[in-house]
């Protein structure tokens, strides 16, 4: 049964659904999130929702970005969600639509949504955000990237400064029970984190590049 996995079940689960070499550089990205979703698996109140498919889903993007070859990555990450029993079909597919359709939204209309107490069943936000209503969602980083991406989506979302849009998303996590502290610490973690790998990436490349050249020098000089 699921909630009797060990998180060493979970890896041996994953490298039988992805065995390839996964270069260092990935590797404790893909360790994290591997733990991380095991981990949100064994909370009971636990729910795979709208808002914490596009965190994932954004996580992964981000923190895999210049990996290859380019065609293990779908692989990668339908390997990350089967080891933990989450449908990486599902998850993609609700944070497509969600996306998609929150785009055609203010921010003001999602947080007027999300200020209101009362059920807004007619609203068309309801069947995708109803989740973090008060009560509705179980805390997670990967939702917080989630809500943040979803407002940087947003009509003229993206005209604001990440500092503004962790502004938004710490006040309406406040609104529902959790510490702003929290929440702008993972956000920050999550930029902090985002920046090293860019530059990791690029002093690979720089190094690959290097290689290159010394390549063709000696060729050149043969």
């Amino acid at each position: 049964m699921n909630e009797l996995k060990t998180i060493s079940d979970s890896k041996k689960e994953f490298h039988l659904n992805f065995p390839f070499v996964i270069s260092p550089i990935y590797r404790r990205i893909t360790d994290e999130l591997l733990v991380e979703l095991h981990l949100l698996k064994h909370q009971k109140a636990f729910k795979p929702d709208n808002v914490f498919a596009v965190g994932l889903t954004k996580v992964f993007d981000s923190f895999m970005q210049g990996y290859r070859p380019e065609d293990h990555k779908t692989r990668l990450f339908d390997a990350l969600c089967k080891c933990n029993a989450i449908d990486s079909t599902e998850i993609k597919k609700n944070s497509s639509k969600t996306i998609e359709e929150v785009s055609n939204h203010s921010i003001e209309a999602i947080e007027e949504y999300l200020k209101n107490e009362a059920e807004t069943e007619n609203s068309p936000l309801s069947t995708l955000l109803s989740s973090i209503k008060k009560d509705n969602i179980f805390y997670s980083r990967l939702s917080v990237i989630g809500l943040f991406t979803i407002l940087n989506t947003c009509k003229e979302g993206y005209k604001l400064k990440d500092d503004e849009l962790s502004k938004k998303t710490e006040m309406i996590f406040t609104k529902i029970g959790y510490s702003s502290t929290r929440v702008e610490k993972d956000l920050e973690n999550y930029k902090t984190s985002l920046d090293k790998l860019n530059q990791a990436i690029e002093l690979m490349k720089e190094s690959v590049a290097r290689e290159e050249r010394k390549g063709k020098e000696r060729e050149s000089n043969k």
